[in-house]
């Protein structure tokens, strides 16, 4: 069996303009799929923003500042994470958190939306704690795993590490 990854759009596919295109993954691809952001679940959405910039080479500029004189690379860059960061969120947090002094650096976007929704404050971990105290197997094996699952990434996000022990009682 010949291997035909990452080879482009298939011959097949030339030759018979009725077939299918080749809907592969393409890192051009910047605003297909972007998660939604709407205020809840900054955890998910966090996980869910950074591994669509991963791909794109593009991550790094929501973690470090650009520098003071960015050339033409990284000023695209970094317009193109302003871009799928706007269209990753909602019209409401895109105005609480966007203006005229951050609209190109998605450093500062990036830090914004982390300092109103992930915040480690007390009554955030407070939330995190009574949302995993709250998990119930209801005859829903799938459901609860993936329960579990996304109360335990809210953990991580805030940097708290769960013991395995406490898992292990949840389960």
């Amino acid at each position: 069996m010949a291997n035909t990854r990452n080879q482009g759009p298939s011959a097949a596919s030339d030759k018979n303009p009725g077939a299918p295109k080749n809907d592969a993954y393409s890192p051009d691809k910047d605003h297909v799929n972007v998660p939604k952001f709407d205020g809840s679940n900054f955890p998910l959405w966090e996980r869910k923003i950074k591994m669509h910039l991963r791909p794109r080479r593009l991550e790094t500029y929501i973690e470090e500042p650009m520098s003071k004189e960015p050339d033409k690379d990284e000023l695209q860059g970094a317009l193109r994470t302003c871009s799928i960061l706007s269209e990753a969120i909602s019209n409401a947090i895109f105005t609480s958190v966007i203006n005229d002094s951050n609209e190109k650096d998605p450093f500062a976007i990036w830090t914004d939306i982390k300092t109103i929704y992930a915040s480690d404050s007390l009554l955030s971990v407070f939330q995190v704690w009574n949302k995993w105290l709250n998990i119930q197997y209801n005859k829903d094996l799938n459901t609860y795993i993936i329960e579990m699952e996304e109360s335990l990434a809210e953990f991580s996000s805030l940097g708290l590490k769960v013991l395995d022990e406490l898992i292990g009682c949840g389960i």
